[in-house]
């Protein structure tokens, strides 16, 4: 059931971030067309093109989290035997979910804090700021949710491995 749930999430969140670096695309090149062809720009489009970009890279990288794809450095580690490869990762697993429930707690904080404010952002679109920091909380759960199934993961194989 959970592995359905969170291949589900994969497919949602990799097409969101697909999307929006699509998008991004697309509004670069437009923009960089106008200014060629016509010097031209569409003031708003800088702002909306940072977001989307931002957005993807904190999808993109909750989603590497819960696939064991995130960066990390494992020279030592593939020397060490298997039992303790599997101890670490599953104190390395704890930490990073410790510090994902924070960001995300914190991510929520921001975005009450933004949107009580009514903070806008400096450019001329005047974005309310409580809008684009919804992807620290909305990409911390994400977070969240991807440590706890590596950390299930992890136990799994750490028990594989002891048994033999």
């Amino acid at each position: 059931m959970w592995d359905l749930f969170f291949s589900m999430l994969d497919k949602f969140v990799l097409r969101l971030v697909a999307l929006l670096l699509a998008a991004s695309i697309l509004l670069i090149f437009s923009d960089a067309m106008l200014r060629v062809l016509f010097s031209y720009s569409i003031f708003w489009l800088q702002e909306v093109i940072l977001y989307f970009v931002v957005w993807s890279t904190m999808l993109g990288a909750a989603v590497a989290v819960r696939n064991d794809e995130h960066i990390k450095v494992d020279l030592l580690i593939g020397a060490l035997k298997p039992k303790l490869q599997m101890t670490l990762k599953l104190a390395t697993s704890l930490v990073g979910l410790f510090f994902s429930v924070v960001f995300t707690y914190s991510g929520i904080n921001v975005v009450f804090e933004a949107y009580r404010s009514g903070i806008g952002s400096i450019t001329t679109l005047e974005t309310p700021l409580w809008i684009p920091y919804l992807i620290l909380p909305a990409a911390g759960i994400i977070f969240v949710l991807g440590f706890c199934n590596l950390i299930g993961a992890t136990i799994a194989q750490l028990r594989e491995v002891t048994n033999h």
